[in-house]
């Protein structure tokens, strides 16, 4: 509790001038000492304002930091592990920009969806594949996963309760509907379906 305190104190203190303003690491990681900054990410200008998003880590687990910027001052809404991949590959952030998307399982393009320019993913790389990710989009008041990799080159879109199993390779597998609530405080990364089998 007292160091969620001090993350807290210590954000706010540098992050008040700009909403656009990027969180100094060396300030930052004073807060959690035995946590490395891997990545970070600004999101401003949601239809709730600015986001900050950082991804720290040591040598037992990575973990998610998201803040909301309400009038001068950064406050923290989640600080934990369970919506990004673990393991020892490094994560980075990607910005998801506006624009039409292709679904990959998607042969006949009945179900291209717009970006608003509000969503991100996290991946963990080799340097040569992307081996697992998340992705999250602007929806409802906050942001919702809407896709994710559990292993190179596999996939699971999620379209409302409609999970989509598919390859980069051979695309469409398997699909399944099944209650799930997408909030991002709510995901686990570890527990995600793998198989439309799981949702069973």
């Amino acid at each position: 509790m007292k160091k969620m305190a001090a993350l807290l104190m210590t954000i706010m203190l540098f992050l008040t001038v700009s909403a656009h303003a990027e969180p100094a690491s060396a300030d930052f990681l004073t807060a959690w000492p035995d946590y490395a900054l891997e990545d970070q990410l600004i999101i401003p200008d949601t239809p709730n304002g600015d986001y900050a998003f950082l991804i720290i880590r040591n040598a037992q687990q990575r973990m998610l930091i998201g803040l909301h910027r309400e009038e001068s001052q950064w406050v923290q809404f989640i600080a934990s592990p369970n919506p990004v991949p673990q393991g020892s590959l490094p994560a980075r952030f990607t910005p998801i920009p506006a624009g039409d998307y292709w679904r990959l399982w998607d042969d006949t393009g009945d179900y291209v969806y717009t970006a608003d320019g509000l969503g991100f993913a996290i991946y963990t790389s080799d340097g040569t594949m992307y081996h697992e990710g998340v992705e999250f989009a602007w929806n409802e008041g906050g942001f919702q996963l809407v896709s994710y990799q559990y292993a190179p080159g596999r996939y699971v879109d999620l379209m409302d309760d409609l999970f989509i199993f598919y390859t980069i390779i051979n695309g469409f597998e398997e699909s399944a509907a099944a209650p799930f609530v997408a909030d991002l405080d709510w995901i686990h990364f570890a527990a995600l379906p793998h198989s439309a089998g799981e949702l069973q």
